[in-house]
């Protein structure tokens, strides 16, 4: 007894003529024979199932000769199939001789003449579906050539691991990074570990082992050894695609990418930082030193302008200080005694212009002209020079001075007075 049919669609598809005990699909319970025979002109097969109850009802309600009629019934009807089949499936025929001529590539519509029935729509939506996959097959070839040349781009290959079948593809790159020729060896995480370098093995098989088990995605930094000996940094990323029934990985893909020089380039920041902070400790002890050097300068230093100014403040004669454009830079008790002005008066203003502006006739005196402005501005010593001074009250007197220039790095940067 037939319940499915597919013992039979395969005798009926090898061309075999006879009858098989069936149950009813549309009538469930019914049961009864299904008789089949082929159309060979056609590669068709013709089936008609008689149930049990209306033929057993036949025969007991009318005589033998009924079944005879039927059975002519029957061989007339295929008869009629036969001969209107090769006329009525043609159409069909030559749609499905294109069908299984197409191949891989663009796909070819339905070019023969075809008419409004129901073969006639049969066709048109084939012609429809053919258009549609070639749309999308061009789609398909423009998206993955998009991807081959952002890959290319990278520089990076890819892979595509089927874990529970331990399969493994990779493209050429990646067998370019390890050294290879493409399909040189076949690709497997077996062989990935193989080809991984001795000190990053184990870590390596454990990420691996790890992103199975937990069913995510990975990030391995590691070492490789190529065909010809040379160690290589890879950076190897993967995620997962699918997983099983208990949650684990089923397929894994990913890329492999090449990063010896940036990890050498790393290294070699790493070694100039090490270098750079030797040479800065070096270089902060040696500043600690100075620091320390000139602390002890910087002391010297003020002991000795404290020295100098107890020797300005206690000396017994008149000293003034001036820059090379004349102005007074500093003055001693014993000059502002003999002048009768304050230190405030003379500090940062012209010595000549205040002290010295007139001859002892009332002439303008030309700063130019004078011994001391001329000692700062040009270097010349004026030894015991007779001029004529004004004091704070306007009162003028003879006075004898000598002015030195002042001399620093070989410069002149101003000169002294003394009176």
């Amino acid at each position: 007894m037939i319940e499915d049919y597919s013992r039979l669609g395969r005798r009926m598809i090898k061309g075999e003529t006879g009858k098989e005990e069936a149950r009813s699909v549309i009538n469930p319970g019914r049961d009864g024979w299904v008789y089949f025979h082929p159309v060979h002109t056609t590669g068709w097969s013709v089936a008609l199932m008689v149930f049990k109850d209306e033929l057993t009802a036949t025969i007991n309600a009318r005589h033998a000769s009924i079944i005879y009629l039927f059975a002519f019934t029957v061989i007339l009807l295929s008869v009629i199939i036969y001969s209107f089949a090769s006329i009525l499936l043609r159409p069909v025929n030559a749609l499905a001789q294109q069908i299984s001529s197409s191949s891989g590539g663009q796909q070819e519509r339905f070019r023969g003449k075809h008419s409004d029935d129901e073969i006639g729509l049969l066709i048109t939506n084939y012609n429809g579906m053919i258009e549609t996959i070639n749309a999308k097959q061009e789609e398909l070839k423009e998206i993955t050539q998009r991807f081959k040349y952002a890959f290319m781009a990278a520089n990076e290959g890819i892979f595509d691991h089927f874990v529970e079948s331990n399969e493994m593809y990779a493209s050429d790159r990646v067998f370019d990074i390890l050294g290879y020729t493409a399909g040189e060896f076949q690709p497997s995480d077996t062989k990935w570990i193989e080809m991984t370098h001795q000190d990053d093995k184990e870590s390596t098989a454990a990420l691996f082992k790890s992103a199975i088990e937990r069913g995510s995605g990975f990030t391995i930094r590691s070492r490789m050894i190529r065909k010809d000996g040379e160690v290589i940094w890879v950076l190897t990323k993967g995620i997962v695609v699918e997983l099983n029934e208990s949650g684990q990985a089923k397929r894994i893909v990913g890329t492999i990418a090449d990063i010896t020089d940036q990890v050498k380039a790393e290294q070699a920041i790493i070694e100039l930082n090490r270098t750079l902070e030797e040479k800065v400790a070096d270089r902060t002890k040696e500043l600690e030193d100075s620091i320390l050097e000139l602390k002890f300068a910087e002391k010297a230093l003020t002991e000795a302008e404290e020295k100098s100014r107890l020797i300005l403040e206690n000396a017994g004669e008149g000293i003034v200080g001036i820059d090379t454009d004349g102005i007074t830079t500093f003055v001693n008790p014993a000059a502002l005694s003999v002048l009768g002005f304050k230190a405030s008066d003379l500090i940062g203003k012209s010595l000549h212009a205040i002290t010295h502006h007139s001859r002892r006739d009332g002439s303008p005196y030309p700063r130019e002209e004078c011994p001391s402005y001329r000692a700062a501005k040009f270097g010349e010593i004026s030894k015991e020079a007779e001029e004529y001074f004004f004091r704070a009250d306007g009162s003028g007197f003879e006075i004898e001075f000598t002015t030195n220039p002042v001399l620093k790095d070989g410069e002149i940067i101003g000169a002294v007075i003394f009176f």
